[in-house]
């Protein structure tokens, strides 16, 4: 019997299920939330992505878009937070941080994701091209900074770390952004070795687990799920990091 092209797809495994629910994998969280959201999208394949923050008391998704997420924590927990007087938002670089967002988020965040997923030559090189200038504007906001934005850690570096923090061992081969590495861009790679060591930051990092998502899961962009085996210290951060993956067991 024919199934449609996305009928098992389950999206995001979820290690640490817990009770009352336990879902396994987020497309039972988002089909607990909203009954139904799976069929809803008619053989196309379902939005079941991370991050995706969960209202315990309405069983419902508050949201899964991360920048609102990150704007959601930055206040209204502060109740709770360890730390309530951090602000990523603060009044007065708020419009700096919006002028700087779009075009992080459209050529960066995304610039990698629309290199790596063109399926035409024209296309390809429009947004790497597109990846580039904003890599290159990126470079020079930081030159003699130690932020983007005014003298203090705002939404817009969280933002733009992830991407940077992935970059070599990811995206510069697996999705083609291969101008530079990141190692090759000296106030990029001072911005995300600063992000690394800042408190808590670097605990949540887990190279192998990186590349063989990437490599593995990704079988339009790399079909036959080899995962590639790079220097264990990687480059620019050979005193932060190690990759376990690029060690032959």
């Amino acid at each position: 019997m024919f199934k449609p092209p996305f009928d098992e797809y389950m999206g995001w495994k979820m290690e640490s299920s817990e009770e009352p629910h336990g879902f396994s994998y987020t497309r039972e969280l988002y089909e607990h939330a909203s009954p139904g959201y799976f069929e809803s999208f008619e053989g196309a394949k379902p939005v079941c992505s991370v991050p995706i923050l969960f209202d315990e008391k309405t069983q419902t998704i508050v949201s899964n878009e991360s920048s609102e997420i990150i704007m959601m924590f930055n206040t209204a927990f502060n109740a709770f937070a360890k730390n309530p007087s951090l602000d990523l938002y603060p009044q007065a670089l708020q419009a700096q941080i919006n002028d700087v967002n779009p075009w992080i988020y459209d050529d960066i965040n995304n610039g990698v994701y629309r290199c790596g997923f063109a399926t035409t030559q024209d296309s390809y090189e429009a947004a790497q091209e597109a990846h580039w200038l904003a890599m290159d504007k990126a470079e020079a906001l930081l030159e003699g900074k130690e932020y983007l934005v005014g003298e203090t850690l705002t939404m817009a570096d969280v933002r733009l770390f992830p991407t940077l923090l992935r970059y070599d061992v990811v995206y510069f081969s697996h999705f083609k952004t291969a101008r530079n590495h990141l190692a090759d861009m000296p106030n990029l790679l001072r911005h995300t070795r600063k992000m690394i060591q800042m408190e808590g930051i670097k605990a949540t990092i887990n190279l192998s687990s990186i590349c063989q998502h990437y490599y593995l899961c990704q079988k339009t962009v790399n079909p036959t799920g080899i995962v590639p085996r790079g220097p264990r210290k990687p480059r620019g951060f050979e005193d932060l990091l190690e990759n376990e993956w690029s060690v032959k067991q």
